[in-house]
This record gives C-alpha cells, structure tokens and sequence, in this order.
C-alpha cells in the first residue's frame, strides 16, 4: 500500500468518524443516544407542553403575538438552549415543522387579503456566523414546508450588533434595538414585482416582553409593509422573562 492509499484510507475513516458522531450526537434535551432529534421520552415532554398551553388565545398585553407553540420553560426551554448554543439545526426544523402544523390546524388568518409571506427575525451577520445559522430562519423553512406560506429570507437585515436581550430591562431592551433593523432587498424586489405593499408574519423562536416585534414591526410599517403579527416557538412566562431573548 503506497502513501496515497494510507491517505485515501484515513481520509475515510475521519468521515466515517465524523459522520457517526454526528449521528449519534444524541438527544437535544437529554443527550440520550439517539438517531432523533428528540427521544421518546422528551418527546412526549414536549406534545404534553404544547397541548396544555393557551397560546393561541388572544391577549390584550401582547397585540402582534397570533400564537406560540409552548410556554418557554421544561423541554422547550432545553430545546431553544441546544438550537442557539449547541449547533443543533435539526431542534429548529423540527420545531418549525411543529409551529406550522399547528398554524393550520388553527387556520388563524386567511389568504383572502393577498399571499402572506414568513418573514424571520433576522441575526447580525457577526451573531449568525458564530453561531452558523439564524435559527429564526430555520424554524421559518420548516415553517413555510407545513404551512404552505411562502418564505421571505432577507426580508429585514439586522444593522446593528446589540446586546442580548435577556440581559436588559424593558426599557434598556427599547433602546437597545432602537435602528437596530432595516427593510431587506428582497422586500423591496418583492413589492416592485406585486405593485402593492405585502402582508407579513414575522417567525422568531422566543417571543418575550414583544420589544424585538415592536422593533421590527415598526422598521416595516414605515415602510409601509403590511404586518399581520408574529408566531413564535415559545412564548416566555412572567418568572422566565429575565432569562429569554
């Protein structure tokens, strides 16, 4: 066997390697073994989350929220922690999927006032390639496959590199995304090719206090995009909102 059949060979087996950690990289949640994204045990955590909780009910303190999945607590919570620090992209498309199942199970808005589009919260380019993706993002892809709306990317850019919200009061959180975002190219294209400002849903994987919402709401409104509301994987409960985005 010469050099260059050694270096086949091994280049092989680092795949392999590389390939059967990322296989069995485990539970997001609990690390069990597991080929899933989620083993059966926290899977059903997980259902028994979303089936107890009202986050579809209308709520006077939160306008632009149309509806959350779960409370942002137990296995959701675990969940959301894997997807942003632990580079699981699986946990938001398996999310997504499960957030846009339950949007046409609850047929919330209709389509009679023009196509609605799934505009996600957009990263700042430095947070996204740290992080590898924008798991808004993703939860939208898998979003748009279960819900038939069509996915706008790029919809509204992030300017600025702000604080993590969680870190900041309600009145600090105002200021920290004040020209925080900007209306995307894609949005503008859009609106030229239909000759009238679309309708859009804003995805986002936590909705807190509604600052990040209001904040991006308003960018668009201005320029006279038409924004339904927002849906979210989890909506933060009153003694979680210190700890959420």
């Amino acid at each position: 066997m010469n050099w260059l059949d050694s270096a086949r060979q091994l280049s092989r087996a680092v795949s392999q390697q590389g390939l059967s950690l990322f296989l069995s990289q485990g539970c997001a949640v609990c690390d069990r073994p597991q080929h899933q994204t989620f083993c059966p045990d926290c899977q059903a955590q997980l259902q028994d989350l979303v089936r107890d909780f009202k986050g579809w009910t209308p709520r006077n303190e939160h306008p632009l929220l149309i509806g959350a999945l779960a409370p942002y607590s137990g296995t959701i919570k675990q969940a959301l922690r894997a997807l942003k620090y632990e580079y699981r992209p699986d946990v938001g498309r398996a999310l997504g999927m499960a957030l846009g199942q339950q949007w046409m199970a609850r047929r919330t808005l209709t389509t009679r006032s023009g196509p609605l589009y799934a505009l996600p919260i957009p990263l700042h380019r430095h947070r996204q390639m740290q992080r590898g993706y924008n798991q808004a993002e993703l939860i939208a892809q898998s979003f748009c496959q279960a819900s038939g709306l069509p996915l706008l990317p790029q919809g509204l850019i992030r300017t600025e590199d702000t604080l993590p919200q969680y870190q900041l009061g309600l009145k600090a959180r105002q200021k920290n995304l004040k020209d925080a975002f900007q209306v995307g190219q894609s949005l503008q294209r859009l609106e030229k090719r239909l000759g009238a400002a679309p309708r859009v849903l804003l995805v986002d994987d936590i909705y807190t206090t509604g600052t990040t919402a209001k904040s991006a709401a308003d960018v668009l409104r201005r320029s006279h995009i038409r924004v339904v509301g927002m849906v979210a994987v989890a909506r933060a409960i009153a003694d979680d909102n210190k700890h959420a985005k």
